[in-house]
């Protein structure tokens, strides 16, 4: 999709979402549902018939506000979109000047886009940002439903290479001037677009899979395979939701809010602290004989069972 109309989708959503309540499943804390695609191809043919149906399912209210802002818009100088609709929704449209324009964004909305700016983003990713900063900008129940109706997800994943030496710095500008609410929304981007916890999610992350990575060849249940980043991460979701039978529980020794969860199959330990709901290990207890296979399996788990009493109370 070339530049022009990415730009052109993104502020045709953005103004849809302005007049229109939108309603969608809220998401778990860890969604545990595969990464996107972040080689995905969008024709130019498939962006128009998508924007076609969005402004074919408003109702006769709002496409009537809709199309008086595609007309302050264009009276502020940006016709990009109005030409876009005659183009390509409404031929028989006509335009009609306005005289008095009003400003789409507020003040604070205008800083974060200078600020943005300096970060010398790939246009189709800054426009999607702002067009984001609009849609956060007004009353919203949840900020993973605007993220997905917008689909920026797609687009930043698509140029993560590009933007993540600077997605701090965006995360940073969104809080200052939109509030710290959006905080799980791009925690949600990030994780789409990397397949990888941020630190909000999995403390020193990178640390503990170089550390505890190796093990987990060793486990019972495993494929006898080092797992990649991405599966560490996922496996470590699914370790901390899983219950059952199988699964032994406790309090740390260490700190009263940190939960010791341990799986007497697989042998996995997850520390979970949940004043911060933040994962602060995961790993396998091995030792020499489990490397070596000098112990049977049921001795392993025994003197797995053993650690894990050890480190509750």
């Amino acid at each position: 999709m070339n530049k022009k109309i990415n730009k052109i989708i993104s502020l045709f959503i953005l103004l849809v979402l302005t007049i229109t309540t939108i309603d969608f499943n809220i998401y778990a804390e860890y969604d545990t549902s595969n990464e996107i695609n972040t080689d995905i191809q969008i024709s130019d043919a498939d962006a128009i018939e998508m924007a076609v149906n969005v402004y074919q399912n408003l109702s006769t209210e709002a496409r009537e506000k809709f199309i008086n802002n595609l007309e302050l818009l264009a009276a502020s100088g940006n016709d990009e979109l109005l030409k876009f609709h005659v183009e390509n929704v409404d031929t028989n449209y006509n335009y009609k000047e306005v005289k008095k324009v009003k400003t789409l964004y507020a003040t604070n909305s205008l800083t974060l886009a200078q600020e943005l700016s300096l970060l010398a983003l790939p246009k189709a990713v800054e426009y999607s940002l702002l067009a984001l900063a609009g849609a956060l900008g007004i009353p919203v129940g949840n900020v993973v439903d605007v993220i997905i109706s917008l689909g920026v997800v797609a687009i930043i994943a698509a140029n993560w290479n590009t933007i993540s030496p600077v997605w701090d710095d965006i995360v940073d500008i969104f809080s200052r001037h939109i509030g710290g609410f959006v905080v799980e929304g791009f925690d949600y981007i990030y994780n789409k677009a990397t397949g990888l916890p941020t630190e909000r999610q999995f403390s020193r992350f990178n640390y503990h899979y170089d550390k505890h990575s190796e093990g987990f060849k060793f486990m019972p249940t495993g494929n006898g395979k080092k797992p990649d980043k991405k599966k560490f991460w996922e496996m470590a979701k699914k370790a901390l939701e899983k219950t059952g039978s199988k699964i032994k529980t406790g309090i740390s020794k260490q700190n009263p809010s940190r939960t010791v969860k341990f799986n007497t199959e697989s042998l996995e330990i997850i520390i979970y602290d949940t004043a911060t709901k933040l994962i602060r290990t995961y790993y396998i207890p091995y030792d020499e004989g489990l490397v070596s296979g000098r112990y049977t399996l049921s001795v392993v788990k025994m003197i797995a069972e053993d650690y894990f009493q050890s480190l509750i109370r």
